[in-house]
């Protein structure tokens, strides 16, 4: 499973847009675990936490896109990835499939 990236981290203007994203992915711990409880809990932490329920691999993007978020660095628009932010999110697949 993958856990999601903000589109909106470094992008100049946009800081209110990347706080939000996080706060939304990561909760008000701005950590990704399974430890908190309603608020501390962000998108990316039920991800995490359900799949890791299950037994799924997590490959978190949330990491390695901090701070790309400007057009033209992983980024071909707002919100999709371009050639760079692709290569990057299949490296972090291939770095949660490896022993």
């Amino acid at each position: 499973m993958i856990a999601y990236y903000n589109a909106w981290s470094g992008r100049p203007g946009e800081e209110m847009a990347a706080g939000n994203a996080e706060l939304g992915l990561l909760g008000t711990d701005g950590t990704l675990d399974c430890e908190g409880t309603g608020e501390e809990l962000g998108l990316n932490d039920r991800i995490a936490c359900i799949g890791s329920d299950h037994g799924a691999k997590l490959a978190d993007m949330y990491p390695p896109f901090v701070g790309h978020g400007p057009i033209g660095d992983y980024f071909a628009d707002t919100v999709h990835p371009n050639g760079t932010g692709h290569q990057v999110m299949a490296d972090v697949l291939q770095g949660a499939f490896e022993p």
